[in-house]
């Protein structure tokens, strides 16, 4: 789910420099997608802390993961604003196209960065719950938990 959360991001982001003037129901269709793929990628992303890091480990490479990815990011910002505010020294026609190149950077840069953890981290063993066998699809159980988590919270906002 993490990869589909990821691509579903890519894509929204880099469509993002298909957006024109006045297209603001586009541009805010775009932007929520991409929103909810990178946030529900980040639940998905630190879900697997515990499988990559002990317990008295967790706090300095959950630490140094936000420091590299700040930082990585803070330089495609110095980029893609040189690129808009001096197209023209990056060869660049004009700031448009130095936005829409922007864009397109933020999501290539969103999936080549995306590789490593795809390639090095391992998928967590699977747990099941109580009613669930292994031959059952795992994408839809999460989906089943998450009503059934939806439910009780229903539940429990009612009795309150």
């Amino acid at each position: 789910m993490l990869a589909i959360f990821v691509v579903i991001g890519v894509i929204t982001t880099m469509l993002m420099a298909t957006i024109g003037r006045g297209e603001w129901a586009y541009a805010a269709a775009l932007f929520m997608i991409a929103n909810i793929a990178i946030a529900s990628s980040f639940v998905f992303y630190d879900s697997l802390l515990p499988h990559i890091a002990a317990p008295d480990e967790m706090d300095r490479v959950s630490t140094a993961g936000y420091a590299v990815g700040y930082f990585g990011g803070g330089i495609l910002l110095v980029i893609n604003l040189l690129w808009i505010l001096m197209p023209r020294t990056f060869g660049i026609p004009d700031t448009v196209t130095g936005i829409e190149l922007s864009f397109v950077s933020v999501g290539v840069w969103w999936l080549v960065f995306s590789i490593p953890l795809f390639r090095r981290v391992p998928e967590p063993p699977r747990m099941l719950e109580v009613g669930e066998t292994p031959r059952e699809n795992s994408i839809r159980a999460a989906f089943v938990r998450v009503w059934e988590t939806f439910h009780e919270l229903a539940v429990t906002a009612r009795r309150s």
